[in-house]
């Protein structure tokens, strides 16, 4: 290989990570099991702060138990560093989230970091696969509708 293809190799390596951690958000906002069971492996861990289990449970969890009592929700992903070492590669992946909750009245703002391990091979779906996450939150602030004007283009009360 020479040193031109294998800077490439890198980048493409590094661009499906950050796919997949792009695919954990957009299945999370669209409560799509199948999308978010596809950027773990089979027998991946994930650390949710005061959650942590399997891909089953936390597909489960996350787009189920956690995000069914929300009227909306939203992660975008900010900063994203990745170093890659032969078949293994570490991400640190920033996220603001906002959760709406039922009563149309409440909504968090928060942030924290994608911590990831991911391995080769590659998921069935032939892109990256977390096999570990943490979830360490850094800050969230709550707050009435008011936030919703601004952020969501809704009236004020």
């Amino acid at each position: 290989m020479t040193e031109e293809s294998g800077e490439l190799q890198r980048l493409i390596d590094r661009q499906e990570i950050l796919d997949c951690v792009h695919r954990y958000a957009r299945a999370l906002d669209r409560h799509d099991d199948e999308m978010l069971r596809s950027v773990f492996h089979d027998d991946a861990i994930d650390n949710h702060g005061p959650w942590t289990g399997g891909r089953e449970e936390f597909v489960r969890w996350a787009n189920h138990e956690c995000h069914n009592g929300l009227a909306a929700h939203s992660h975008h992903i900010t900063t994203h560093n990745c170093e890659i070492d032969g078949d293994v590669a570490h991400a640190e992946s920033y996220v603001l989230f906002l959760h709406r909750h039922g009563d149309g009245e409440r909504v968090l703002v928060g942030s924290g970091r994608y911590v990831d391990r991911l391995e080769r091979p590659l998921a069935a779906c032939g892109e990256a696969a977390s096999s570990r996450r943490s979830c360490p939150a850094t800050a969230s602030a709550r707050s009435r509708r008011r936030v919703l004007a601004v952020l969501g283009g809704l009236s004020s009360p």
